[in-house]
């Protein structure tokens, strides 16, 4: 009984080297943008990201991703009507291949988030920071082996001081990879 299972674990192992056994470590630095939107009332505001991410499995990258937006209209129970977003999260991304160089993923990021509001009264509380959980679902389109173009949409949900956030957004952004 123990020599079987000992040898079973040596097989289970053995088959889950090539599985779990990273390519070449893989940095990819992405630079986009896109919309963000509060589902209450729709009105979107642009959005600037960038991340960086290292492929830690053939399919598993972690991933540092900061966002910045431009004004839009969220739903507060703070001053003000237009606000606009800081965030930076840590993540990851697990990617499926679909041939030629193509990858699905569906992300995720917790971190931190900064809600301004644009026109606060004066003495006003204008700012706060609090908690972030994003996920999302993208595909990377590769134009050639580094570099291509990645399509994205996600959810975010502020935490603490921030759960006034529940934002979608779409981004489209350019990555290469070394």
């Amino acid at each position: 009984m123990k020599r079987t299972a000992l040898l079973t674990l040596f097989f289970l192992a053995f088959s889950l080297q090539s599985v779990l056994a990273a390519p070449t470590p893989a940095f990819r630095v992405s630079v986009g943008g896109g919309m963000v939107y509060d589902p209450m009332n729709q009105d979107p505001g642009s959005l600037a990201m960038a991340s960086v991410g290292y492929r830690v499995l053939p399919s598993f990258e972690v991933e540092v991703k900061a966002m910045r937006s431009g004004e839009f209209e969220l739903d507060s129970d703070f001053t003000g009507e237009t606000f606009s977003l800081t965030a930076v999260t840590l993540g990851g991304r697990f990617i499926t291949s679909t041939g030629d160089g193509d990858a699905g993923f569906v992300s995720f990021g917790l971190g931190g988030v900064e809600v301004k509001a644009e026109e606060a009264l004066p003495g006003a509380d204008s700012t706060r920071t609090g908690l972030l959980a994003r996920m999302g679902v993208g595909v990377d389109l590769a134009v050639t082996d580094a570099m291509g173009l990645t399509l994205e949409s996600a959810f975010s949900r502020g935490f603490g001081n921030t759960d006034e956030v529940f934002t979608f957004d779409v981004t489209t952004s350019l990555f290469y990879r070394f």
